[in-house]
């Protein structure tokens, strides 16, 4: 919880800055640069996994929370990024020009006009940042041992050489539906809404 959580907050406050500027400011390139953040998500975790560990083993942060979090950040920025930029360019601009014209700043713009009219996109873009980082198994398997380890890994624990403990991997997939429950329920009434936002015009 502790890393999805903390994790999910850096990403969404990341990508709002970032998908911001890519999609309501003349970034040179700004397209080619957010198809690029996103071409980099489909690298495969297998690939890159052991510079990562040595990485962090020089870094002195392995096994560590503020490790796990670096990861999950660094992976679901891109995936952030490309969601709100969506969700950005259907705003009209002229909410950014009549602002401007009273004095606000693009941080003042983003904060009080655009994130109000975006902040269903913003509640489905941290779902799904809040699930890939809970749900991740490679990374938590490789860079954690004990102190930092995460919940799937733990649960692939109780599958042993010689046996499966069927009762505490269901148990265990059990409590580990509960914080995802728990966030989907507090943020629905946005979800429905952040998928068909801009659906209509």
């Amino acid at each position: 919880l502790v890393v999805t959580s903390i994790s999910t907050l850096v990403v969404i406050i990341l990508a709002l800055l970032a998908a911001y500027a890519l999609a309501r400011l003349d970034v040179p390139g700004g397209k080619n640069i957010a198809v690029w953040m996103l071409s980099l998500r489909f690298m495969p975790p297998i690939a890159i996994v052991i510079p990562f560990f040595i990485a962090w083993q020089r870094l002195g942060i392995i096994d560590t929370h503020l490790g796990l979090i670096l990861v999950y950040v660094s992976f679901n920025l891109p995936f952030a990024v490309w969601m709100l930029r969506g969700f950005l360019v259907e705003v009209p601009r002229d909410l950014d020009e009549a602002a401007m014209l009273d004095g606000l700043g693009h941080v003042a713009i983003l904060r009080r006009i655009i994130f109000p009219v975006i902040a269903p996109g913003v509640a489905v873009t941290a779902i799904f940042t809040f699930v890939f980082a809970f749900n991740e198994y490679l990374m938590a398997l490789v860079l954690t041992s004990r102190n930092a380890s995460t919940v799937p890994v733990t649960v692939a624990k109780f599958i042993q050489p010689y046996s499966i403990l069927w009762g505490d991997v269901g148990a265990a997939a059990t409590i580990q539906l509960v914080p995802i429950l728990i966030v989907v329920f507090l943020l629905q009434r946005h979800i429905m809404r952040g998928i068909s936002l801009g659906a209509v015009k």
